[in-house]
């Protein structure tokens, strides 16, 4: 018999479906209670991803300029709680999973890291009932690390664990994960580039925990992680903040605050023995002060040279690593960063430093050339910032670089002709994104209706309001799209064209997120 009560609840639901998601109103509190979307969502290639963590699913949404709301549903695993973009040239995302130890009225479900492509296809790798909570990658997106923050309710847990995934492995085999424990808790990975051992080309990744740093072959996960003793300063513990791989000299420099010195570990080739690495490591100490703050390689006729800033004593060095010749550089003032650039005139090329501390407004510029004979005459005092520096984040092309401020605004430092040039602002702009390809840097802090770009070449800015307060921004600039996602359980976003970013060329999407769920 033709069941008419259950037809009529299903049309009631799907009018209400329709008109929330064609409505600029406040949602049911029926789609409030489906909805879990505490994980910020993240682009690959032409979509935007969503999780919701309720339902265990993330959702792709097409994010292009013709786009109506399309979106691929992909299971994952259960409880996720974190996802990012699989870096270098891979249009996936990184989601995972703490899965559940099980109980008297769930069975047990492992905790797994899921890459999901933008055809929504899936590779998981299961991690059994290890609650690993941070995920560290490689810049090329070939590995990731796991490690864990925060203790679970478990009775006991090793949280000196590491589990080591190979993205591109087969997850089937033994040797795609690998788990480690060490003699001491991770608490951050380093990665190498353009290194070499022997003059073989190799990768390697760097765990630092307290007074320790372990060294891992990428290729060789099978091997054990070389050990190395950073010691203490004054029964301060040492944790490495910063380390600079040299593939020319293969030395690995590590530097910490909480250390008078810079750390130069010096790899080299042998055979390998059962599990051990096939390199060993040897490490010299390198004074410059009292507690360094930040450094930065260059090259000088092929030689390897440190610039060392130490904010304490006011001081900079720069180190010759072949001969551990130290020239030391007073400044005016307190320094804590440094960023090495060069200038070509007349095709010669010449190598300088732009300096400043944090939460100070004064940026210097120190000349190379000559540097040992100078002492201190080679550096000028370019401008001031009219609000404290919080940090650089960006380098264009033509050495014009980006200055956030502790306070408000932001400035653009042309390093060619040193000069600083303020943009202000009536908020903080806290989140902020990079438009590489075409030169333009866009703010949308929460909570307000205003979205702003700055074109860096033509360091000019423009801004557009929209329909509703901004909640996240996703740059989904494969596809030239800024999207702004807006308060809503049932999905709400706006779509901005970045090559046209006005009000005609801007689109809304609605209701993409209660596709199915009635």
């Amino acid at each position: 018999m033709f069941d008419y009560k259950n037809l009529i609840i299903q049309a009631i639901f799907m009018c209400v479906a329709l008109m929330v998601a064609t409505s600029c109103e406040d949602p049911d509190p029926f789609f409030e209670m489906k909805q879990k979307m505490d994980i910020p969502p993240v682009s690959m290639a032409n979509r935007t991803v969503f999780i919701n963590q309720n339902s265990n699913e993330a959702i792709l949404l097409d994010s292009t300029m013709t786009s109506k709301g399309e979106a691929i549903r992909v299971d994952v695993p259960y409880a996720p709680i974190y996802m990012q973009r699989r870096n270098g040239a891979h249009n996936e995302v990184l989601i995972l999973s703490k899965g559940h130890p099980g109980s008297r009225d769930s069975l047990q479900k492992s905790a797994a890291l899921t890459l999901v492509n933008a055809h929504g296809r899936k590779t998981v790798f299961e991690l059994g009932n290890n609650p690993f909570d941070t995920v560290i990658a490689d810049p090329e997106g070939d590995y990731v690390f796991l490690m864990r923050q925060r203790m679970e309710d478990k009775l006991l847990e090793n949280i000196n664990e590491v589990a080591i995934i190979s993205l591109n492995g087969n997850p089937d085999l033994d040797s795609t994960l690998v788990y480690r424990t060490l003699e001491g808790t991770p608490n951050q990975v380093f990665f190498s580039e353009n290194f070499q051992i022997g003059g073989v080309p190799k990768k390697i990744a760097c765990v630092a925990s307290t007074d320790m740093l372990f060294i891992f072959d990428l290729e060789h996960l099978d091997r054990r992680p070389t050990s190395v003793y950073l010691g203490k300063n004054n029964s301060t513990a040492i944790h490495a903040e910063q380390i600079i791989f040299d593939g020319k000299t293969e030395r690995i420099y590590v530097r910490s605050s909480s250390s008078d010195d810079i750390f130069s570990l010096k790899l080299t080739a042998r055979v390998a023995d059962e599990d051990r690495n096939d390199f060993a490591t040897s490490i010299d100490i390198i004074g410059v002060g009292r507690h360094p703050s930040d450094m930065a390689l260059y090259y000088e006729s092929d030689n390897s040279k440190l610039f060392v800033v130490a904010e304490v004593s006011e001081e900079s060095y720069i180190i010759d690593v072949a001969t551990g010749k130290t020239i030391q550089i007073p400044f005016p003032g307190p320094i804590d960063r440094v960023h090495i650039f060069t200038r070509t005139t007349l095709g010669v090329e010449s190598r300088h430093a732009l300096v400043w501390k944090t939460n100070a407004t004064e940026f210097y510029v120190i000349d190379f050339f000559n540097v040992g004979e100078q002492l201190g005459k080679n550096i000028r005092l370019i401008g001031k910032s009219f609000q404290p520096a919080k940090a650089l984040l960006s380098v264009f092309e033509g050495n014009k670089m980006l200055l956030m401020h502790a306070g408000i605004g932001l400035s653009v430092i042309d390093l060619d002709v040193e000069t600083i040039s303020p943009f202000a602002s009536r908020q903080p702009l806290y989140d902020s994104y990079l438009d590489r390809s075409r030169g333009r840097f866009w703010v949308a802090p929460n909570g307000q209706q205003r979205v702003a770009y700055v074109d860096i070449s033509e360091t000019a800015t423009d801004d557009l309001i929209l329909d509703k307060a901004v909640e996240a921004v996703v740059p989904v600039f494969d596809a030239g799209v800024l999207l702004v996602v807006h308060d809503s359980a049932v999905g709400y976003v706006t779509l901005i064209d970045v090559e046209n970013p006005d009000r005609i060329h801007t689109r809304s999407i609605r209701g993409f997120l209660v596709e199915n769920i009635l």
